[in-house]
């Protein structure tokens, strides 16, 4: 008897199942095809055989050909393998998937069905004879099974690793593409002018790179590069910037996070010092000041007073100023007072150095840091038309221009950083439509330089 197996189309695979465990260096994989449902592989079989019938001295004296049917199941099958997938600080991202196993249980090849066979034998120094029986009657269906078995076992399991080993790469690659388009953000955003909602917006550039990448047995530490960009819209060139005391020289460099939630990030508040200045750079902190808005919220009647903001510095958030949350720092402010307030003729130029409570918060369409309660406020006046009730205006400047101030600064946000999602089926095949990975149940907190961000990932 002479055969060959064949597998014939369709071939069914039952529920699949991937899971990610981090590890130290990169991710385990273990994918499960199969379950108590329905087996892991349904092959059918076609066993094309011939029969040929030899005769001592003489050779053949007939054969047959026929196709014997089976069925091969396996009930699980498990992949398992490693995905190596590192970027060291400086250096190259790299993924590779490593140590790739097959395993499988549940093999059962069924019973072959025997058939009848018809064979036309001739014989010498005879007439032709006409042979009809069961196949059984030649073979042992029983052994042919077994024979079948483990040669068709061995043959399935080279060929599902050949096939299996570039999907999986390709898995890696798919693994990375999801761990790039979570943390890499390219935006931009409209700003508007802080003090006058009716001048024209500025579009600001936020935009983070991958710059580290380590796996551990407790989760991923990425690192990221933060970079805005924005049209320069001042033309006074700063002389420097607003002096810091030194509580975070002892910092460590890299920020070490607790696992106290599935999701930590770390705002370096450097950072968020260059998207102030950023602010500061469109000039959308300059210019007249719509005081409108203020209504009856303002500690002294406004009507008939224009003023106009130049910031000479760039604000900054600052964390060693002494209090439980840190500051916004504002240093040469130059303001332009003009027109009249509480009846008396005002033509000055004051400039003002500002320390202000910082707030961060999230909002649905991103993280802001917005300005709170005035900390210290110092004034001095530059230039003021000399003239009659010239010191009442000093000293109706000294008295309310802090309270004016703080009802036009506190409560404005600079903001927002949108915090990533990703929609996973646009980069993973058969995940449905509108699966989008985000952040939910944020918290906000402050840590040695950090705004640390922390939730759940959904």
């Amino acid at each position: 008897l002479e055969y060959v197996v064949q597998v014939i189309v369709p071939t069914d695979v039952g529920p699949t199942y991937v899971t990610l465990q981090c590890q130290e260096g990169g991710i385990a994989v273990t994918i499960v095809i199969g379950d108590e449902t329905a087996p892991g592989l349904d092959l059918t079989l076609q066993v094309p055989a011939t029969i040929d019938v030899e005769a001592p001295f003489v050779g053949s004296i007939g054969s047959t050909t026929m196709t014997l049917n089976t069925g091969l199941t396996l009930s699980k099958l498990v992949f398992t393998g490693f995905i190596a997938l590192d970027m060291p600080q400086g250096g190259d991202l790299t993924a590779d998937f490593q140590d790739m196993e097959l395993d499988f249980t549940g093999v059962q090849l069924d019973p072959i069905e025997d058939i009848t066979v018809e064979m036309s034998l001739t014989p010498p120094f005879v007439s032709p004879i006409t042979w009809t029986g069961s196949l059984s009657d030649l073979i042992d269906l029983n052994a042919l099974t077994d024979t079948i078995l483990d040669p068709v076992v061995a043959l399935l399991m080279d060929g599902l690793s050949m096939a299996i080993e570039p999907l999986l790469e390709t898995f890696a690659g798919t693994v990375l593409s999801v761990v790039v388009d979570v943390v890499e953000i390219n935006e931009t955003i409209d700003v508007p002018n802080l003090l006058d909602p009716n001048a024209p917006s500025v579009e600001l550039d936020i935009y983070t790179n991958l710059s580290r990448l380590h796996f551990t047995e407790l989760g991923a530490e990425i690192g990221l590069s933060f970079g805005t960009y924005i049209e320069k819209n001042v033309t006074r060139e700063p002389l420097g910037s607003i002096r810091r005391a030194g509580c975070l020289q002892d910092a460590p460099d890299e920020f070490t996070y607790d696992w106290a939630h599935e999701l930590g990030v770390a705002l370096k508040i450097d950072s968020l010092n260059a998207l102030l200045f950023s602010f500061w750079r469109s000039g959308s902190l300059n210019g007249p000041v719509d005081l409108s808005d203020l209504g009856g919220s303002s500690p002294i009647p406004v009507a008939g007073l224009e003023i106009a903001t130049e910031f000479y510095l760039a604000p900054i958030l600052y964390e060693c100023g002494g209090t439980e949350n840190a500051v916004i720092q504002i240093g040469d402010l130059r303001l332009v007072l003009d027109g009249k307030l509480l009846g008396l003729d005002i033509d000055a130029v004051t400039f003002l150095d500002i320390s202000l409570n910082a707030i961060f918060e999230t909002k649905p369409d991103g993280f802001y840091v917005t300005i709170g309660e005035i900390n210290d406020f110092d004034m001095e006046v530059d230039q003021i038309t000399q003239g009659a009730g010239t010191d009442a205006v000093k000293e109706l400047l000294q008295d309310h221009l802090a309270g004016l101030i703080g009802n036009l600064l506190v409560g404005e946000s600079f903001g927002p950083i949108e915090l990533p999602s990703v929609d996973l089926s646009e980069t993973t095949p058969g995940i449905p439509q509108g699966s989008v990975l985000e952040f939910q149940n944020l918290t906000l907190s402050q840590s040695s330089g950090y705004v640390l961000i922390e939730g759940d990932l959904e």
